[in-house]
């Protein structure tokens, strides 16, 4: 038989093996990545979605939070929105004639 005609079995095996590889890690990518999109569309999809009624119940506490409104019961409540009613207290406490005491504290001669 003649040389030429002989395939070059270093080069073959060389090629296999290289391509193996690559194919291997080609394959191990993809995987990745189709991991990954399938959990961010997990994520948008099933986690982040907030339910109709969960929603309307906070829109209604931020309300209730920021708006004015009679309170049932006797006499007239109402309630005022947080931040108006914080004002308010601390004006009131700003009103004081005289500022609350503070007691010293009680310091301890060393004794010898």
């Amino acid at each position: 038989m003649d040389k030429q005609s002989d395939p070059n079995t270093p080069a073959v095996l060389l090629v296999g093996v290289v391509g193996s590889i690559a194919l291997f890690a080609l394959v191990v990518a993809l995987v990745a990545v189709y991991q990954n999109v399938e959990h961010q569309q997990l994520q948008d999809k099933v986690y982040n979605v907030v339910p109709q009624e969960l929603a309307q119940l906070r829109a209604k506490q931020q309300a209730q939070l920021n708006g004015y409104r009679h309170l049932p019961g006797e006499g007239e409540r109402v309630a005022l929105p947080i931040q108006r009613a914080m004002e308010l207290s601390v004006d009131e406490l700003n009103a004081l004639e005289e500022p609350p005491v503070q007691p010293e504290p009680q310091r301890e001669e060393p004794t010898e």
